[in-house]
């Protein structure tokens, strides 16, 4: 991963902390490495069901 919701990411951890509650049900654009150039996906996190 490159970057989610427009912020660099380099570490797991920094995924972690964008998965917030202002993240949940709202589209969020990510970036990513794949097959050697980088593509642009989108997609809507949601609740972890207990």
């Amino acid at each position: 991963m490159v970057e989610l919701d427009g912020k660099p990411i380099v570490t797991t951890t920094a995924v972690q902390r964008l998965m917030v509650e202002d993240a949940i049900d709202r589209q969020i654009e990510i970036t990513v490495w794949r097959n050697g150039a980088l593509v642009d996906v989108f997609a809507r996190p949601r609740e972890l069901a207990a």
